[in-house]
């Protein structure tokens, strides 16, 4: 085990743990750096086995932060986590969060309280003894791991894709797929809330108040009054899918009686939503599809916005976060950078001029409008980069994780930019 640094900005680092390289490349600058002493580094996570997917990260006021991913050592894919502080070192070695080991460890999602208490949450196949189940586990600043937690009341069919919030006091809630309906193969979407020390406050509750043929994709945010948002996709009774969602108070109420439609595009497709809360407000973004005018049978994705009071209601008009082009931007997360202001990433392909994969940023405004010009994450020379999540603590700082290449197109890294000066 090694650990070197070299002082320059950030300085480069390589920290050896087992079969994990956590590696640091001075970068060419934060996002939307003021000068050359805010000069940011991508740190490169690394493992022998090459196949880092599915990154979450979570940061708290502070800026200490947890990343989180999924890695495939043998036959079956496990869940591992690495700390940093809030300049940009890690601390301490990767860990590997799941104890059930025999079967596959996937889809984590993390967050964190004021005291840097993490809670992760994957699903696990087989642990429940019927097909995915859904798991948690906090993990202490020091990183120690409590107890496995299955989050999951309803044991048959699958359970997955878990989306977690955490709020400053620790308290949590999981929201997930389910096939506890019983619905041939049609799935929704549950939640269940847990106190911060992980017990639970409610039993797993049906999100939506009027099911959908299918439900899918959840996210969650809380606030700091722990009112939180679920958002989510439903299939309409034309089969195209549309973005829904639901505000409940801690007590698990829901705020309307029957489900929010975010979108007001209801052409074609609209996928894969990601919600924050932003003071006293969500916002959520998500995928739009839309056909092109010249290319008959062609479809492409922007992605679109829609603020919500806290209250639940809207405000103002869908936001078109992006402009269209001829290719796919998808994949979208966004994270509060100060009261008025909302940061947006996404991957982007661009099949007219990049022809690559690439991470892009556009901040709006919570009063609706696009502010300033997109950004790039990702260094000019890095052609496959996927699969963005963002973070930030309470001076709007942001932390962004990406999938890149390690080497070859067959092995896959995290990349991770700290931006400190917006």
């Amino acid at each position: 085990m090694n650990l070197h640094f070299t002082n320059k900005y950030l300085g480069h680092f390589i920290v050896l743990s087992g079969l994990i390289i956590i590696t640091s490349i001075v970068g060419s600058g934060f996002l939307n750096s003021k000068s050359a002493e805010a000069a940011s580094n991508t740190i490169t996570i690394t493992s022998r086995y090459g196949q880092m997917e599915n990154p979450d990260i979570a940061m708290n006021e502070q800026g200490d932060t947890i990343i989180v991913w999924q890695d495939k050592g043998g036959k079956t894919y496990e869940i591992y986590a690495q700390r940093f502080n809030g300049d940009g070192y890690p601390v301490g070695f990767p860990i590997r969060v799941n104890q059930f080991r025999p079967n596959d460890q996937k889809n984590p999602k993390v967050g964190i309280d004021d005291a840097g208490n993490a809670i992760v949450v994957w699903q696990s196949y087989e642990q429940d003894g019927s097909g995915n189940g859904i798991f948690a586990r906090k993990i202490s600043p020091a990183n120690k791991r409590y107890k496995e937690i299955r989050v999951n009341d309803y044991l048959l069919g699958e359970q997955k894709d878990p989306a977690v919030a955490v709020n400053e006091q620790g308290n949590f809630v999981v929201s997930w797929v389910s096939q506890r309906n019983q619905r041939e193969t049609a799935t929704d979407v549950f939640a269940k809330q847990f106190d911060s020390d992980g017990d639970p406050v409610s039993d797993e509750f049906e999100v939506s108040a009027s099911p959908t043929k299918i439900s899918s994709e959840p996210s969650v945010a809380i606030d700091s009054a722990s009112n939180f948002m679920i958002v989510w996709q439903g299939s309409d009774e034309e089969g195209y899918w549309d973005i829904y969602g639901q505000l409940f108070n801690w007590k698990g109420n829901p705020k309307f009686s029957q489900d929010i439609l975010v979108n007001t595009t209801t052409d074609y497709d609209q996928n894969n939503p990601s919600v924050v809360a932003n003071y006293s407000k969500f916002v959520v973004v998500w995928e739009s599809e839309y056909a092109h005018e010249t290319l008959e049978k062609t479809f492409s994705n922007n992605i679109n916005g829609q603020v919500f009071n806290g209250n639940g209601k809207k405000s103002g008009s869908e936001i078109e976060v992006t402009e269209p082009i001829y290719g796919h931007q998808n994949e979208a997360d966004l994270i509060q950078i100060s009261a008025f202001n909302i940061l947006v990433v996404w991957q982007n392909y661009d099949k007219y001029n990049e022809k690559c994969w690439t991470v892009r940023g556009q901040t709006i405004t919570t009063g609706g409008s696009v502010s300033g010009d997109p950004i790039m994450l990702n260094a000019e020379d890095e052609r496959w980069s996927q699969h963005p999540v963002l973070a930030s603590d309470s001076s709007g700082d942001v932390g962004a994780v990406w999938v890149g290449l390690n080497g070859t197109r067959y092995k896959k890294a995290l990349n991770y930019k700290r931006a400190i000066e917006f």
